[in-house]
């Protein structure tokens, strides 16, 4: 039976997620922050094991690796899915702390799950870890910069990883879910200040978190392993032909010198 770890397993994405590899077979560990809704989600049959563990923490983090080993057996997939958008509006109006816990959580995070999972899946030879990052981080996102920054980081992170990782049998993905409609696509209303045609959007037209869920079982298949460390979103035809060596990567342009 194939093993995977979700972080932020508990709620939303995370938990299709974990339910859709439960259902495809797998032994899913999820972690979370609370206790409670973890549990729930482990009773409700979407998961198999339960850790409660903050993703930037990386002693629990961890330890969440080793329990997961332990009780379930050796991990063949992580989906780095805990993330956070509270902090919204101008830059220079931002509380410099909460502006650097959105990031520290939707970098770290990620961060500390490959740093924990990856010496044992390069040790096997085997692995691949999906991180969830957001179309968001691919152009300017006034009044959403912590947001914004942190998504375009994820895809920074993700790629370079990925030319560490070859000829290791690991592989690492970088995946968009869309709008989808969770308390993160809610927004804050400082941000729903400037945008307030996103009020309400992810319940009216966003996308089924599902697609999601499949994106990720189909990246854990190995089928397309070629696609290490790029940036896929739900509507990717996996099975297309890649353009270009940079297509689904993040590149800066150079302006014209003339």
């Amino acid at each position: 039976m194939s093993v995977a770890l979700v972080t932020g397993g508990g709620r939303g994405i995370g938990r299709t997620i974990a339910a859709t590899l439960t259902a495809a077979g797998y032994a899913v560990a999820i972690t979370g922050r609370t206790a409670a809704v973890l549990d729930e989600t482990v009773a409700a049959g979407d998961a198999a094991l339960a850790v409660v563990a903050d993703a930037t923490d990386q002693a629990a983090m961890a330890a969440a690796v080793q329990r997961a080993e332990a009780d379930l057996g050796p991990l063949d997939l992580v989906v780095a899915n805990a993330g956070l958008f509270t902090v919204a509006g101008p830059l220079w109006e931002s509380d410099p702390d909460a502006w650097w816990r959105d990031v520290e959580v939707n970098v770290r995070g990620p961060l500390l799950a490959l740093r924990v999972a990856l010496p044992g899946m390069v040790q096997r030879g085997r692995g691949r870890i999906v991180v969830l990052g957001s179309g968001i981080g691919t152009a300017p996102m006034p009044y959403a910069s912590a947001y914004a920054t942190s998504k375009a980081a994820v895809m920074r992170l993700v790629d370079s990883v990925a030319g560490e990782l070859v000829g290791t049998g690991v592989s690492v993905f970088a995946i968009s879910p869309g709008m989808v409609a969770t308390d993160m696509t809610e927004f804050p209303e400082e941000f729903l200040a400037h945008y307030p045609d996103w009020r309400g959007m992810a319940r009216r037209q966003g996308v089924p978190p599902d697609r999601a869920a499949e994106l990720a079982l189909a990246l854990a298949s190995g089928r397309h392993d070629d696609l290490s460390g790029r940036f896929l979103r739900t509507s990717t035809d996996l099975d297309a032909p890649v353009p270009h060596d940079e297509a689904g990567t993040l590149r800066l342009v150079p302006l014209p010198t003339a």
